[in-house]
């Protein structure tokens, strides 16, 4: 099957996915007392993704630029460069090619 979610970040990690029909939303949440720098994630997508945003501080979603993502032979990998404080999250959602819409 696909991998459902792998973080790679400092310490210890929280994983979180959630399948809606035209969504995933994925998730990792810092189980640390240092906060991080930075993270990677990588997640089985079958349908092909149309945009990627990342949630900030103030709860809007933003979009992430090409080059921090991209989706070959089923999987998904992105790359956040943004602080995650200690037992706070950072946040994805990856709007997908199904769904009402298409």
């Amino acid at each position: 099957g696909l991998l459902p979610l792998r973080v790679d970040a400092t310490g210890w990690v929280l994983p979180h996915r959630i399948d809606f029909e035209d969504r995933i939303a994925l998730a990792a949440m810092n189980l640390n007392l240092d906060s991080w720098e930075g993270l990677e994630m990588a997640a089985g997508v079958s349908a092909p993704v149309k945009r990627l945003s990342v949630m900030r501080a103030n709860g809007d979603f933003v979009s992430l630029p090409p080059g921090a993502w991209k989706q070959a032979g089923g999987v998904l990998r992105l790359s956040l460069k943004c602080r995650v404080a200690p037992l706070d999250a950072a946040c994805v959602a990856a709007e997908t090619a199904t769904g009402r819409d298409n």
